[in-house]
């Protein structure tokens, strides 16, 4: 049953799957050979079968009703040139990774995705997670601080849903934690920077060993007079 699923599915793809389709549909209106024009729906539909165009095959792998609005609901200005162009690359262009897929044993595949995931997890070890910053904040002014504790590889700066934070991956991994001890609470535009390393990398459980003993230290020196030398002061670029 799943080879016959697997085989199904390679079939479509190999046909180009919903772009190859479209750029057939876009083709056969401009030449005339279908004219959807003042017909009605279902005698479309059906002339449409029998040319060979198949229904949307993502409700059908849904298991919901298909029929051909995937295709009839297309804009005109598919029709134009610079479009059909853009279809005729799309297909071009799944045909040439589905080949290579094709083409790649599956030890082959295996050591790409162990490779992928060696690199992934390198990354991690060497980036950290910054947030608590004000929208004056840029991944300049960014780059710019944390190069001071270390060569910085690149910064990624994410907006999600109103909250601000960045990623900042540096070439080695001893940069995570300095940058953690130096940089963690001080100020940009009066706001205290968190820098802390990235979940899952493997300074998380050190940074969270670090945090408690600063904790306990917090707490053991509660009513006692903080030095001044030890304040965070405002980063001056």
């Amino acid at each position: 049953m799943l080879n016959r699923v697997l085989k199904s599915l390679v079939q479509k793809a190999q046909k180009g799957g919903k772009g190859n389709e479209k750029l057939r549909f876009v083709k056969a209106t401009i030449s005339g050979e279908i004219r959807p024009h003042g017909r009605r729906l279902l005698e479309l539909q059906d002339d449409m079968r029998s040319m060979g165009f198949e229904d949307d095959p993502i409700k059908q792998w849904r298991n919901e009703d298909a029929d051909l609005s995937y295709l009839l609901n297309m804009p005109l200005s598919r029709l134009i040139a610079e479009e059909v162009e853009k279809l005729q690359s799309q297909v071009e262009l799944s045909r040439a990774k589905l080949n290579k897929v094709i083409q790649t044993s599956w030890q082959d595949s295996w050591l790409a995705d162990l490779l992928a995931l060696e690199k992934m997890s390198d990354d991690e070890d060497r980036t950290c997670y910054v947030c608590n910053f004000t929208p004056e904040v840029t991944s300049d002014l960014l780059e710019e601080l944390f190069t001071q504790v270390g060569p910085v590889e690149k910064v990624t700066l994410a907006d999600k849903n109103s909250y601000r934070f960045a990623m900042i991956t540096f070439e080695d991994e001893e940069s995570v934690m300095f940058a953690v001890e130096t940089l963690d609470g001080i100020k940009l535009f009066n706001n205290p920077l968190t820098v802390k390393p990235r979940n899952g990398s493997k300074h998380e459980n050190e940074y969270k060993r670090t945090l408690s003993a600063k904790r306990r230290d917090s707490y053991g020196s509660a009513h006692s007079t903080p030095n001044s030398d030890s304040r965070k002061r405002d980063y001056q670029g």
